[in-house]
């Protein structure tokens, strides 16, 4: 196959018909809109929100389960990570409540779009490659490329279900092919009932192609030089949709994403236990002046290798690595602390990062954005506030 090509079949209208994805997820925006949506500590839906979201939506998951879960329902993890995929994604607080707060701009756009241009913006999204970090798991998508194999084969039977059901990653792998119309899910239920499960796969006369083009694409665009050295899958997204505007003539919209990097001066608060530091660095700059300004705030020495983490708007997981002589390792990938400004990272207020410093101790430090003062001017690195004493680096063990 050209991999410059990607096929849907003619009467991709027919693919859309058997979907439900769209209704689902203009559901879920619905709700998000409304503030009804709540976050857990963990920064995914909340027990109760999972509950609610599950019984609005068109595909419903039964189960007997006495208190369910957030990870009880493969339709709705589905739609969350879609949600922080497509770029929708916004919190509020409101009082001690974290709610999810839909990005205004790209709701409007969406609204503009005919339902082919909504569906095959969540399906470039998806089927061009993504992994669990959204939701705080570290699985990715190999068994999703398996379960790719099979269907692109159209061999998949009884014998394999158990496989393909494995864990809730592995369902809601399965659930995101149903959701998009390219199969038909029987339900069942577990032994004791509280877990979603299923007992027959229907393929459609056209899954199997459709399959096989997926599972070309994501061969070839892993490996792009687009990617290789900046890896996130929204980035891959942008592939997937520019093949298929080459293919389907309807599609003239895509979200743009305006994006503004915030400049002047913002305040961090690094806590380590129940000791933090805040401290104030201007947006300009770099990564690794902000992690050197957390390691001389808790009195460490600068002897080891860091890396400071946080999630973008789309769920992607990005690590940035420092060195403590600034000197790059031939063994490191990219990106690192050295080569970006703070305000590339382009966060907001109340964003949560994570620092590691000492690869062998592993000391780990909690970040929170607190607060982003704009202005034109730089400010210096300065500590402004503190609470308790820094641990010891190399405390002393006696016998």
């Amino acid at each position: 196959m050209n991999k410059n090509k990607f096929y849907f079949p003619d009467n991709y209208q027919e693919v859309i018909d058997n979907s439900i994805i769209v209704k689902d997820f203009e559901i879920f925006l619905s709700l998000a809109e409304q503030k009804k949506l709540e976050l857990s500590k963990n920064g995914i839906l909340s027990n109760k929100s999972s509950v609610l979201l599950n019984e609005s939506v068109n595909r419903k998951i039964f189960i007997e389960a006495k208190r369910p879960t957030f990870k009880s329902y493969p339709n709705i993890i589905a739609l969350f990570i879609l949600y922080r995929k497509c770029g929708f994604y916004e919190v509020v607080n409101q009082g001690k409540k974290v709610l999810l707060k839909t990005n205004a701009d790209l709701l409007k756009q969406w609204k503009e779009f005919s339902e082919t241009e909504k569906y095959f913006c969540l399906f470039s999204n998806i089927f061009s490659g993504y992994d669990f970090e959204a939701i705080n798991e570290s699985g990715n998508s190999i068994l999703f490329i398996y379960l790719l194999e099979y269907l692109k084969k159209a061999n998949i039977s009884a014998e394999h279900y158990d496989y393909f059901s494995g864990t809730i990653l592995d369902k809601t792998n399965i659930i995101f092919f149903e959701l998009f119309g390219l199969l038909k899910l029987k339900d069942s239920l577990s032994k004791d009932k509280k877990k979603w499960e299923f007992q027959e796969i229907s393929l459609y006369n056209y899954t199997a192609s459709i399959c096989d083009s997926i599972y070309s694409n994501l061969q070839d665009s892993i490996h792009s030089e687009e990617i290789k050295n900046n890896f996130a899958y929204n980035k891959l997204a942008k592939l997937l949709a520019d093949k298929l505007e080459l293919i389907i003539p309807e599609l003239k919209k895509r979200l743009v994403f305006n994006t503004k990097r915030l400049k002047g001066a913002y305040v961090f608060k690094i806590q380590y236990a129940k000791v933090w530091r805040k401290i104030k660095i201007d947006s300009t700059a770099l990564v690794d002046d902000l992690c050197v300004a957390i390691i001389d705030a808790f009195n460490f020495d600068m002897d080891h290798m860091y890396e400071l983490s946080y999630k973008t708007k789309f769920g992607d997981k990005i690590e940035y690595t420092g060195f403590p002589s600034g000197h790059i390792s031939d063994y490191t990938n990219p990106p690192f602390t050295i080569d970006h400004k703070i305000e590339e990272l382009e966060l907001v207020k109340n964003q949560k990062l994570e620092f590691l410093f000492d690869f062998g101790d592993n000391w780990e430090f909690d970040i929170l954005l607190e607060e982003i003062i704009e202005s034109e001017k730089n400010v210096k690195t300065e500590l402004i506030d503190q609470k308790g004493e820094a641990p010891e680096q190399y405390p002393q063990y006696w016998d």
